[in-house]
C-alpha cells in the first residue's frame, strides 16, 4: 500500500511538471509586407542545442510547441532566390507562457533614379519630385531637381510612380506656362539601380496677330484652359495657361509652349476698344512646334484723315517721295487718302502721267501713320532739268487741295 501511495506521488509529480513546461513559441514571417512562404525558422536552446527546424506555411506561419521555460535563440532564413537576406540572431524567454514574435525581413535597398528633362534632353532645374508606391502613398521626401535635372530615392522593391511637377519661374526656362507636371506610370522596382527619367515634350505655338489689312495687332492675349489626361502607356500629363498671359507684342508676335496634344481649345482675347471680337478655337491640335497667323477681320470703310502733308522729296528724272501722315494706318492698298494722280511738269506743262508703288512705315494701331510712296513716271524723263511735281489731296467735300510744288532741276 505504501509503495503504491509513492507511485501515485512519483506519477503526478512528473505529469504536472511536463504539464508546466510544454510551452508554445509562435509567431508570422513576413517578407516586407506579405507573409513569407517557406522561410526556414531554426531555433536552438540555452544550451546551443538546435532544435529540429520549421517551415513557414503559406499564411508566413510558424510553430514550435513543448518548449521548456528557458532561454532560447531564433533565426530565420528567407528562401532561395527571394530578395531578402537572413535575420540575425535574437534571444527570446517564455517567462512561463506561451510567446507569439513576428520577424519581418525587407528587401535589400534599390535605387531609383533619373532625370528630369525637356524634349531636347536638356535638365530642367527646379521641378518637385515625388515617389508613390502602389497601395502605398508618398514614401520618401519630395526633391528639387538641381542644373542636372538628377533625382535619387532608395526603397525597397516594389511598384512605384515618379511625380513631379513646376510653376512658372521656378525652373530655367526662357518660356515656361504657368503649371505643368508630368508622371510616369507605375514601375516594378526588383533590380539594384532602375533609371526612370521622365521628359517633359514641350512644344510651341508662335505666329503672328494680323488685321485683315496684314497690320500686325498688339496685345492680343492667347490662352489655353488646364488640361490633363493619361496617355495609353499610364503617362500622365497637365499643364495650365490659365493664370498666365501670353500677348503679342508691337509686332503682332505670340508664344505658347504646351505639350503635344490633338485637342485643345484656344482663346484670342483682342485689347480692349479695339474693335476686334473675341474667338475660341476648338479642337485645336498642336503635336509639334506649329507656326500659325491669327487674322482678325475689322470694318472700317473710312479714309484715315491726313494729319500733315503730303511733302514731295528725291525727285529725280525717273522718281519721287511723296510723305503724309494719317491718324490710323490705312487699311486698303493702294492707299486711297484722296493722294492721286501726281503729275510730272515742266515749265507748267504735263508731260507724263505716273504711276507709283508704295511702302509703309511707322505703322501702328493707336498712333498716326507715316506712309511714303515712290511714284513712277510711265518712261524716264530725261533731258529735263527743271523737274517739279504736283500733289494734291481731296477734302471731305472731294476737292483737290494742291500742296506747294516740289522742284527739282
Amino acid at each position: 500500500m505504501i509503495l503504491r501511495c509513492l507511485a501515485f506521488l512519483l506519477s503526478f509529480t512528473f505529469l504536472y511538471t511536463a504539464q508546466a513546461s510544454a510551452l508554445t513559441l509562435s509567431g508570422t514571417i513576413y517578407g516586407d509586407s506579405d507573409p513569407l512562404e517557406n522561410a526556414v525558422v531554426t531555433l536552438m536552446d540555452g544550451s546551443q542545442n538546435e532544435l529540429p527546424t520549421t517551415t513557414s506555411a503559406a499564411n508566413g506561419a510558424y510553430d514550435f510547441s513543448g518548449l521548456a521555460d528557458e532561454s532560447y535563440k531564433l533565426t530565420v532564413t528567407p528562401p532561395d532566390g527571394s530578395a531578402y537576406g537572413p535575420s540575425p540572431m535574437e534571444s527570446i524567454t517564455p517567462a512561463g507562457s506561451d510567446v507569439t514574435h513576428n520577424v519581418v525581413l525587407l528587401s535589400a535597398a534599390v535605387s531609383i533614379n533619373g532625370r528630369i528633362v525637356d524634349g531636347a534632353g536638356s535638365p530642367l532645374e527646379g521641378v518637385t519630385v515625388k515617389l508613390y508606391q502602389e497601395g502605398v502613398g508618398i514614401v520618401g521626401s519630395t526633391i528639387t531637381t538641381t542644373a542636372d535635372g538628377q533625382y535619387q530615392y532608395s526603397v525597397t522593391a516594389g511598384s512605384y510612380r515618379v511625380s513631379s511637377n513646376f510653376y512658372e519661374h521656378h525652373v530655367n526656362l526662357t518660356d515656361e506656362p504657368y503649371y505643368a507636371a508630368r508622371q510616369s506610370s507605375y514601375l516594378d522596382i526588383s533590380s539594384s539601380t532602375s533609371v526612370a527619367d521622365l521628359v517633359y515634350p514641350f512644344v510651341v505655338l508662335s505666329g503672328k496677330t494680323l488685321d485683315s489689312n496684314g497690320v500686325a495687332v498688339p496685345g492680343v492675349t492667347i490662352k489655353t484652359p488646364g488640361k490633363s489626361w493619361t496617355d495609353s502607356e499610364g503617362e500622365y500629363y497637365s499643364i495650365s495657361n490659365t493664370s498666365t498671359r501670353v500677348t503679342s507684342n508691337t509686332d503682332g508676335n505670340y508664344r505658347l509652349v504646351l505639350f503635344p496634344y490633338d485637342n485643345y481649345q484656344v482663346t484670342i482675347i483682342p485689347p480692349a476698344q479695339s474693335g476686334f471680337a473675341q474667338a475660341t478655337l476648338n479642337n485645336f491640335a498642336v503635336l509639334d512646334d506649329l507656326t500659325t497667323t491669327i487674322v482678325m477681320p475689322f470694318s472700317d470703310n473710312a479714309d484715315p484723315v491726313i494729319l500733315s502733308g503730303p511733302i514731295v522729296t528725291n525727285i529725280t528724272d525717273t522718281t519721287a517721295v511723296v510723305t503724309w501722315t494719317t491718324d490710323e494706318p490705312h487699311r486698303r492698298y493702294p492707299p486711297t487718302c484722296g493722294i492721286w494722280p501726281a503729275v510730272i511738269s515742266t515749265r507748267g506743262v504735263p508731260i507724263a502721267r505716273v504711276s507709283a508703288s508704295w511702302a509703309v512705315s511707322g505703322s501702328s494701331m493707336t498712333g498716326p501713320a507715316r506712309t511714303s510712296i515712290s511714284v513712277i513716271p510711265a518712261s524716264p524723263i530725261c533731258c529735263v532739268t527743271n523737274r517739279r511735281l504736283s500733289v494734291c489731296r481731296r477734302d471731305s467735300a472731294m476737292d483737290c487741295v494742291h500742296t506747294p510744288r516740289a522742284a527739282s532741276g
